[in-house]
């Protein structure tokens, strides 16, 4: 729940009942980072059930989205403060289709000829890196989801650094994950080396959308505060 005894001296009703809404938006993502890092630890059995489940969360989202923008658009929302809540609304969507892509890619990545000879126990080594990335993007969520409940404006600006330390932590995992496939490049399939670097990217993607989220957050709350 929103902390209205900070909010509220900020905002009004209808800005502070969209910012508590959107902390849905931070479950979902975790939810579904946590489906995907299923699919990449686990077996192919039930890659299809995890796959829906991430789909489910993603049309959750698209139907919070829709709903949060009519509220947006209706008057809730300052004239003044409408693009920037228009654009999180966006932005965590955003991330939530970047979830399903992953886990429609991982189920037709384990159903393809990549995991049925010895190119598997490569490609099983680089998702075993892609982990860490996704518990990287669950704490972001949580950390979001605490942004949005912050008691104050240095604990917003604190998380947000967290966040940024995260999103920083990852670049460099995908840069070493891209210096792999690249030394590797003459040994492994193009197939391969493209849902490696796909996914490695797309995986980064989410988490510079926590962070972007964290930013349009911080710019709402100072902009109302000033």
């Amino acid at each position: 729940m929103v902390n209205y005894s900070f909010l509220k001296r900020l905002m009004v009703v209808g800005e502070r009942q969209v910012l508590q809404k959107m902390t849905y938006y931070a479950e979902l993502i975790e939810s579904s980072s946590t489906y995907i890092m299923e699919m990449i630890s686990g077996e192919n059995e039930n890659l299809e059930t995890l796959a829906e489940n991430v789909y489910e969360k993603e049309k959750e989202g698209d139907s919070l989205t829709f709903n949060l923008k009519n509220i947006i658009t209706s008057g809730a929302i300052g004239s003044n403060l409408m693009d920037n809540f228009l654009e999180l609304a966006e932005t965590f969507d955003d991330i939530l289709d970047k979830t399903y892509w992953i886990s429609r890619e991982i189920v037709r990545a384990r159903n393809s000829p990549l995991f049925k000879d010895e190119r598997e126990k490569f490609i099983r080594n680089v998702y075993s890196n892609f982990i860490d990335i996704i518990n990287s993007n669950i704490s972001a969520s949580k950390l979001i989801k605490q942004i949005l409940e912050a008691n104050n404006l240095e604990e917003i600006r604190s998380k947000r650094e967290e966040i940024e330390r995260l999103e920083q932590e990852v670049d460099e995992m995908k840069d070493g994950i891209i210096d792999l496939l690249y030394k590797k490049s003459d040994s492994i399939s193009y197939l391969a080396f493209n849902h490696l670097n796909s996914m490695v990217h797309i995986l980064d993607d989410m988490l510079d959308g926590c962070e972007d989220v964290s930013d349009i957050v911080l710019t709402i709350v100072q902009s109302v505060s000033k």
